[in-house]
């Protein structure tokens, strides 16, 4: 039987707006394993407790909640030198 998992990610802010606007979610700096564990139908939070990727303004607060609605993950280009492997959507 197939269970539902929730997941927990933590991400900055500024990298949920960017998953959001890309239809894409990412954790652990594109480490493949802690996505491929994710299954179709899985719920994802997001916390986030800073504002920006390697920033010090503070936000700590929950900012996305999603839910897995493929079983790919990829690398998608968030600059030209950080590719994050990624799977999920808003």
């Amino acid at each position: 039987m197939n269970m539902t998992k929730y997941w927990c990610g933590v991400v900055s802010r500024e990298h949920i707006k960017r998953g959001e606007q890309g239809g894409f979610c990412q954790v652990c700096h594109g480490k493949r394993a802690p996505l491929a564990r994710m299954a179709v139908g899985d719920g994802i939070v997001f916390y986030s407790p800073v504002l920006q990727f390697q920033g010090k303004d503070k936000c700590q607060s929950f900012t996305a909640i999603g839910k897995v609605v493929g079983a790919d993950t990829y690398q998608f280009e968030m600059a030209p030198d950080f590719v994050p492997i990624s799977a999920a959507a808003w």
